[in-house]
């Protein structure tokens, strides 16, 4: 009940809006229920597709509104998509599931198949995590931080969910009671928002004219 009366992931949700355009087609990679892109207020401006590998989510995300779903493997999803296939792609709390490496191949091919921005949700640093009861997919492999994403051609860092030390595996409050630990965490958001080093998350945007620009 505490949970639900905090504004947990209010910021990540107004990030949400504020990179995702009005009339644009949207992937949600590894999208699982969806309920980290319903909150925000973008189903009525956008047109939005789900791949994961969980179908008992995929069920989820399309009965709240997804456009479309596909239950396949992330990797072998994305290598099937033709080069500009959405205006955007997101993937919110997945490529930490990837191995360094698989995360890397993940993101270019994010980038190869979006034609105006790529936008990522990640732990910052390696937050240890195993397998869920229901979801083995659930498991940590990998942690990133921003700087990490800024070698792939991000330019934009939000942090998310307050201070990195308040919260432990699967974003659980570190400080008990969990009451307490829960508003503590998030009167910390605010000084972390532009620290994303310091944050539990952060989002990573990329604005693919802008890199692609750079190269040429």
């Amino acid at each position: 009940m505490v949970r639900r009366a905090l504004p947990q992931r209010m910021y990540s949700r107004g990030v949400l809006a504020k990179e995702i355009h009005a009339g644009w087609s949207v992937l949600d990679v590894g999208c699982g229920t969806g309920d980290k892109v319903l909150a925000a207020p973008l189903l009525a401006g956008v047109q939005l597709h789900g791949v994961d590998g969980h179908a008992p989510s995929l069920a989820e995300a399309k009965a709240a509104g997804y456009a479309s779903v596909a239950c396949a493997d992330l990797m072998e999803f994305l290598r099937d998509c033709p080069t500009g296939s959405f205006d955007c792609v997101i993937s919110l709390d997945v490529v930490e599931h990837f191995t360094r490496q698989g995360g890397a191949e993940l993101i270019e091919e994010m980038c190869r198949v979006a034609v105006h921005r790529v936008i990522l949700l990640t732990p910052t640093g390696f937050v240890p995590q195993a397998p869920a009861p229901d979801n083995p997919h659930q498991e940590h492999l990998s942690g990133w931080w921003p700087r990490d994403l800024a070698e792939h051609g991000f330019q934009r860092f939000y942090g998310i969910n307050g201070w990195k030390r308040l919260r432990g595996e699967y974003a659980n409050p570190t400080v008990r009671p969990r009451a307490l630990g829960l508003v503590l965490a998030e009167m910390s958001q605010p000084l972390t928002t532009h620290a994303p080093n310091l944050a539990y998350q952060f989002i990573a945007v990329r604005d693919l004219e802008a890199s692609r620009g750079e190269k040429s």
